[in-house]
């Protein structure tokens, strides 16, 4: 059953502000974006939105989930003060709404730098790529077999953004961008032998953003 048969038959059979019809447009709004149908996914998220806020507490998540999935639509259309508008929305909720380390959090700080990125605002890209590393980091905190790889895998996702953001804002010989594919090198080489080293966390958390600081 597609999203618009099963909204025809929520909008007959449950109350005009039941959830379970926010969530079918909200879900409508995520396969129009992805088809970049922007205009009709922001008129479904709007009507998504409408109906959690009235049923639902004001900092509930699932608002948040879509002045989020709207961020992301602005973001798109290339509308970058309307997406950290939305951004800024959701991360007050969410914030308020979930554990500090939430991964929910991390998205949201990680998709604002993003923007910034777009925007050329390098120093709030990486203030924004920190915060989201650092909740990262705390998350990631487990025994679980595989979480050994995957946080190097993290770990040279962020470094390879730094080196992005190094490049858009100083010259390539510069030492900071020099010094940051080095360590990237040596971080790409722990992986290969799945040796993890809490220090390059650390690093990669803290020192990046403390070379623009400090330079």
């Amino acid at each position: 059953m597609n999203y618009d048969k099963a909204l025809k038959i929520r909008i007959k059979a449950l109350p005009p502000d039941h959830p379970d019809i926010a969530q079918t447009y909200n879900n409508i709004g995520v396969v129009q974006r992805k088809k970049s149908e922007y205009a009709l996914a922001l008129m479904n998220y709007d009507k998504a939105l409408k109906i959690r806020v009235k049923a639902l507490p004001p900092d509930h998540p699932d608002i948040a989930q879509i002045y989020h999935n709207i961020a992301v639509v602005q973001w798109n259309k290339g509308k970058y003060d309307l997406a950290l508008m939305n951004y800024d929305k959701a991360l007050n909720i969410r914030v308020k709404a979930l554990p500090p380390d939430h991964s929910d959090i991390a998205d949201t700080y990680r998709n604002m730098g993003l923007v910034h990125e777009a925007t050329r605002t390098w120093q709030s890209a990486l203030e924004y790529h920190n915060k989201a590393a650092a909740i990262r980091r705390k998350s990631l905190a487990t025994t679980h077999p595989q979480m050994d790889t995957y946080k190097l895998d993290f770990v040279v996702d962020y470094y390879v953004k730094a080196d992005e953001i190094y490049r858009h804002s100083l010259p390539f010989t510069h030492r900071y961008v020099v010094e940051n594919q080095r360590d990237l090198e040596g971080v790409k080489v722990k992986l290969k032998l799945q040796d993890t080293n809490t220090f390059c966390i650390r690093f990669s958390v803290l020192c990046i953003g403390g070379r623009i600081r400090n330079g």
